[in-house]
């Protein structure tokens, strides 16, 4: 997910066809950001984190700085997945 507050960070994480989150603690507006259609826009880094905590499963901890958004995401070894297939 390409994380960003600025209407060039939606595009460029168009350009790279992955998904894109707004967040509304720079420059731009609500309403510039939302013209640029992302998949998700929250007021903050803190929301952005409960989102994905809960939508998830596989995402045992999430750390954000500098704007950068870390996710480590659980074991892959079947014989340690859990009841969420993760």
């Amino acid at each position: 997910m390409f994380v960003g507050d600025m209407e060039h960070d939606i595009e460029a994480g168009k350009a790279g066809g992955i998904h894109t989150c707004a967040v509304l603690t720079g420059y731009n507006h609500l309403n510039k950001l939302r013209a640029m259609d992302p998949d998700l826009i929250c007021n903050h880094l803190g929301e952005l984190q409960g989102f994905l905590v809960e939508r998830e499963p596989c995402v045992d901890k999430i750390v954000i700085h500098d704007l950068e958004v870390h996710a480590h995401i659980a074991s892959r070894n079947p014989s340690e997945r859990d009841r969420n297939g993760c």
